[in-house]
């Protein structure tokens, strides 16, 4: 990279190469805009959501390709505490809905009714969306991460080590730092670690990564628990979980998470940071080429 070029939505950066051969000497410099993988951007769900617990979400709505159950469970906070008396912003896709919501491909329920059944509802949550919403699309940011992208963070992740013992993952035990010759991109931050699910099984996520650890990205092929009863779960950067997910115990996640479908029986708070396309994730970065300059 020869340097940074500011001022978009989205950080870019600019490279220079050249070659030479012989007397002769070619340069070309191109201006990246390094955008985010469509999935994960803050908290989406591909199919079902029920709540049974509470889900506070900041810098972020709710979205989600099937139905929503248990609307009454979810909160929605402002990043700035100065703004908390006015409804938050949506900070992962205000082009679309500027203001934050649950964003539904089916229907939403609240106390076990269907939320246009229930008089006020849409003064109670009139950010929200969903089937009976008109204009409402929330599917192509929905949709399931791809093969390809799948297989290109397997190719540069990390294995978990003895952080991965009999079917629990303990992130306390992960790298505090991203391991030498770990990074897929220059301009990311943390690492990549996929951790395998056999069959008909699930994979337990529990343990908090100490302040000052980096991010980590974590893939989970199959289905996952998060949390551990008696026992804090805690880290930032993103979790991608290709199966169901159940949250068991309290769970704190600063960043993005992507669930299969989701179920939630213990507090879950999933706070996206204001600054997170300033700050890409290892594996999450998709490269788009702005302009193109040969001499």
């Amino acid at each position: 990279p020869a340097g940074w070029a500011a001022g978009m939505s989205w950080p870019t950066v600019v490279v220079s190469v050249e070659a030479t051969r012989g007397a002769a000497r070619q340069g070309l410099a191109a201006v990246l805009q390094l955008r985010a993988e469509p999935v994960p951007q803050g908290l989406v769900v591909a199919g079902e959501v029920e709540l049974q617990a509470p889900l506070r979400l900041t810098g972020g709505g709710l979205y989600c390709g099937g139905s929503l159950r248990g609307r009454e469970w979810l909160e929605l906070a402002s990043l700035d505490p100065a703004g908390a008396a006015g409804p938050p912003t949506d900070g992962v896709h205000g082009d679309v809905w500027p203001m934050a919501g649950a964003h539904v491909l089916g229907g939403e329920w609240a106390a076990g009714e269907e939320i246009h059944a229930v008089p006020g509802a849409d003064v109670q949550w009139p950010f929200d969306t969903d089937t009976h919403t008109a204009g409402n699309d929330v599917s192509p940011f929905v949709a399931a991460p791809d093969a390809a992208f799948l297989i290109a963070l397997r190719d540069s992740s990390v294995t978990p080590g003895a952080a991965l013992h009999d079917g629990v993952l303990d992130l306390a035990q992960l790298p505090l730092s991203r391991p030498p010759g770990s990074a897929p991109g220059a301009w990311d931050d943390g690492y990549v670690v996929v951790a395998p699910v056999a069959e008909g099984t699930e994979l337990r996520l529990a343990g908090s990564r100490p302040p000052g650890a980096c991010a980590v990205v974590l893939v989970v092929r199959g289905a996952a628990l998060l949390g551990e009863p008696g026992v804090a779960t805690a880290f930032d950067g993103a979790l991608l979980v290709l199966g169901s997910l159940r949250v068991c115990a309290p769970s704190v996640l600063g960043g993005h998470l992507f669930a299969q479908d989701l179920l939630v029986s213990a507090p879950l708070t999933v706070n996206t940071p204001r600054e997170w396309r300033l700050k890409p994730l290892a594996g999450l970065v998709s490269p788009a080429v702005q302009s193109l300059d040969v001499p």
